[in-house]
């Protein structure tokens, strides 16, 4: 925040999400359950917002790396096909 900045927020709660059809049908409701929770642990009269930004994405795993490898024939298997 800075001088330039208008309407700041003590607290500000940006959250990253995955973008994809489902999540955009919940999301006044995600961002309405961590406001509740935001409320529980701040004192009166402190100012805040949470906003939920859904992105594009693309996500991969080890366990996705340890599917795809065990789908794979080994040397040994290819020889016998």
């Amino acid at each position: 925040m800075n001088a330039l900045d208008f309407n700041c927020k003590d607290i500000n709660i940006r959250v990253w999400a995955h973008d994809y059809p489902s999540r955009r049908d919940i999301l006044d409701l995600a961002r309405e359950h961590i406001a509740k929770e935001v409320l529980k642990h701040i004192p009166t009269g402190v100012s805040w917002y949470v906003w939920v930004l859904p992105v594009a994405s693309s996500y991969g795993s080890d366990a996705e790396q340890l599917f795809f490898s065990s789908c794979q024939p080994s040397c040994g298997d290819q020889e016998s096909i």
